[in-house]
């Protein structure tokens, strides 16, 4: 059964950084993707279980009127149940809840079609990286699909 959970940034958010590590650093060995920074304790974690066990993670957080979605994994035992979908789902309804004008994301670069169903589109923002691409959205052209696809 799957179950998620809001998390604050003042919170006990130490689970959706050990899932991190365990994806970004274990899984994709990509640490830099999953390692903790200035953001974490400012952000909302969504932290999705399956079964009572940590399945999938993202973060999002308002600077201005931006948000920012990320730190976005599925545990490799999880994937293919869409978890990644819901996760983005969430984090985009949130950020709308949280009044974002336009929502953000650092993509790596394989996935960027992934984002794109949901009206993500690349835009100038440099991320600083060659395997990553920062997408954006206006909170009010978000598109939620009727089904989660992988």
């Amino acid at each position: 059964m799957v179950t998620t959970r809001w998390i604050s940034g003042i919170e006990d958010y130490s689970q959706t950084l050990a899932l991190r590590k365990q994806v970004f650093t274990g899984e994709l060995k990509a640490p830099e993707d999953g390692a903790p920074d200035g953001y974490d304790d400012m952000s909302w974690h969504l932290l999705i279980l399956e079964g009572g066990a940590p399945a999938a993670t993202g973060r999002v957080f308002i600077e201005n009127s931006d948000a920012y979605i990320g730190r976005i994994c599925v545990s490799g035992e999880y994937r293919g149940l869409q978890l990644g979908d819901l996760v983005v789902r969430m984090l985009l309804t949130r950020a709308q809840k949280l009044g974002a004008v336009d929502i953000y994301v650092r993509s790596r670069n394989e996935v960027i079609g992934f984002y794109k169903k949901f009206g993500f589109t690349c835009c100038a923002k440099d991320t600083g990286s060659d395997s990553h691409t920062m997408l954006s959205v206006k909170s009010s052209d978000v598109v939620l699909p009727r089904e989660c696809e992988n």
